[in-house]
């Protein structure tokens, strides 16, 4: 959980108004901290034009071909996400979110901020994976012939459902493993939609949020 959420706010806002000038299209993603900041950027200095709300809108195929007709809708200027862990090269996040749009809205926003919750020193992070509901026992049994470790994401006993009506695994990775490849080999899992791992680009500046101070990073 992030604490001190208004400092952080005030952070944001005065970062915003000096690398942004003109009215901006934000998207929000899912997480903990956008929630509050939903509620609350509205009533900034932050002279915004839109803002896309990633939840707002429902994904009724499960195919992943069917998401890249949202790709032109979902442009912004700035997309603000949080994450739980960043490394050298990527991310990772989407545990309880739609990871699948929430990543073209990444690929496709001009700039982005990435909220970090905390600091860490672990060798190895659970990566969330979108999957189909129809697929989740070949999934399954085919992680188990690759030798890696998963917990299926549950809630009040009964396999989870996102947003977009995929069910959720999380997956181990180890942090020395080379994204690019780790990725693709999970992707190419019949069944996997997507990952929760998103590869930096250019304009990315992350927010690492500690229980006693924030620190930022331009990448």
């Amino acid at each position: 959980m992030i604490k001190n959420k208004r400092i952080l706010l005030l952070l944001l806002e005065d970062y915003i108004k000096n690398n942004f000038k003109k009215k901006l299209i934000i998207s929000l993603g899912e997480g903990e901290f956008m929630s509050f900041l939903k509620e609350n950027i509205c009533y900034t200095n932050i002279k915004i034009k839109k803002i896309n709300l990633i939840s707002k809108k429902k994904i009724k195929n499960n195919k992943k071909t069917e998401y890249l007709k949202f790709k032109k809708k979902l442009y912004s200027d700035l997309y603000i996400g949080d994450a739980n862990f960043f490394g050298s090269y990527f991310f990772y996040k989407g545990n309880n979110g739609v990871i699948t749009k929430e990543k073209i809205i990444y690929l496709n926003s001009k700039n982005r901020i990435i909220i970090v919750n905390g600091f860490t020193n672990k060798k190895f992070c659970y990566l969330p994976i979108e999957v189909l509901p129809k697929l989740i026992n070949f999934v399954v049994r085919k992680l188990i012939k690759l030798n890696i470790d998963f917990k299926i994401k549950k809630k009040r006993g009964n396999i989870f459902f996102n947003d977009n009506k995929l069910n959720i695994i999380n997956i181990k990775c180890f942090y020395n493993k080379n994204p690019y490849v780790y990725e693709k080999k999970i992707l190419s899992i019949k069944g996997v939609v997507e990952t929760g791992m998103f590869l930096i680009f250019k304009n990315t500046t992350f927010i690492l949020s500690g229980k006693k101070k924030f620190m930022v990073f331009e990448k």
